[in-house]
């Protein structure tokens, strides 16, 4: 393919969305905690037994399900595309955040909703945002990865 431009307003505007998807994406997974924290007192409160582990194991499954997939979202970008895999990644980790949201007390639905759903949504958008800085900068590809 062409060589990549290295800059220009496009490749730093690329670079500026990739950054927030990676913001956003991460921001939710890394401040699980914060849900963690209410969605174990309302369990604990419901006397529902291993509540701890339940209530971890949602954002576990979110974390697992963004990474593990990463592979599969990788082949999906280059089948049909950085835009329409980030697009679609992006509706279901809406779909899977706005549902989660109406679930709160049942926790087995938060096992699909957020954990899975979200999770997949995740990886779509993540993994095409990694990809696409490498179609506009080589030579500055690393400070781009790392910004």
């Amino acid at each position: 393919g062409a060589a990549a431009p290295d800059g220009g307003s496009r490749a730093w505007l690329v670079m500026i969305g990739s950054f927030l998807c990676n913001g956003l994406i991460f921001g939710l997974i890394n401040t699980y905690s914060v849900i963690y924290s209410r969605l174990h007192k309302d369990l604990e409160a419901d006397q529902v037994p291993d509540a701890s582990s339940k209530a971890a194991l949602v954002g576990s499954l979110a974390i697992g399900t963004t990474f593990f997939l990463s592979p599969i979202a990788g082949i999906l970008t280059d089948k049909i595309g950085v835009r329409l895999t980030t697009f679609l990644g992006g509706l279901l980790a809406f779909v899977g955040l706005f549902s989660s949201s109406y679930l709160t007390h049942k926790v087995e639905a938060l096992y699909l909703t957020y954990g899975v759903m979200f999770g997949i949504g995740a990886s779509l958008a993540y993994t095409p945002s990694l990809v696409i800085l490498g179609h506009y900068f080589q030579k500055y590809l690393g400070l781009v990865n790392g910004f």
